[in-house]
């Protein structure tokens, strides 16, 4: 086993989850990262030890999944077998690995946190077109031609182009500023 690259599997929050059970995310908005402090270093040096005293098979398997993130069929393809054989693999070094750690499971628990994507509807400084709508009274055409001119900041979603996140300040300050005319542009219904 490859040092570099069982610490590359090592340092993937998703080998814990996998391992603990814990939740994972359930939808493109979340990822899973390390928590800060001690503990994800201990974490890994825990799985660490543990994929060293794995058998070959079982620990390569990991480290091709978790380390280098390939996937079923890239692996089965290596290792000239099927992607079923794989993922029967993978589930028995996982068992395996379980069964090494088992006693420092709550440690592990605590190393690693299921977080909001930057830019995601769980993100509070970013709007999609549906909540800034909702908290400015002005009608969804509106604010994507808010967002097509350039009044106000915005960025498409990197996974789908039609989709919109309204920086919630700016639109806050277009919404509150005075229109040419002395009227206000919207109200604002946010905090």
């Amino acid at each position: 086993m490859d040092y570099v690259s069982a610490m590359q599997a090592v340092s993937n929050p998703r080998l814990v989850a996998r391992i603990t059970s814990m939740r994972t995310p359930v939808n493109r908005w979340e990822r899973l990262v390390w928590a800060d402090g001690p503990c994800a270093t201990n974490a890994r040096m825990t799985i660490l030890e543990a994929l060293g005293r794995l058998p070959e098979v079982s620990s390569a398997v990991l480290v091709a999944r978790f380390g280098e993130e390939l996937t079923l069929k890239e692996y089965a393809q290596r290792i000239e077998r099927s992607r079923e054989r794989v993922r029967q693999l993978e589930a028995k070094a996982l068992r395996q690995l379980r069964g090494l750690v088992r006693t420092e499971v709550t440690e592990l628990r605590k190393a690693i946190r299921v977080r909001p994507v930057p830019m995601g509807p769980f993100d509070p400084n970013w709007l999609d077109t549906k909540q800034a709508a909702q908290i400015t009274g002005l009608t969804r055409d509106h604010i994507r031609y808010l967002c097509r001119e350039h009044k106000v900041i915005s960025k498409r979603y990197r996974h789908n182009d039609t989709l919109l996140a309204i920086q919630r300040r700016s639109l806050k300050a277009y919404v509150l500023a005075t229109a040419p005319r002395g009227r206000r542009r919207g109200i604002w219904k946010g905090e």
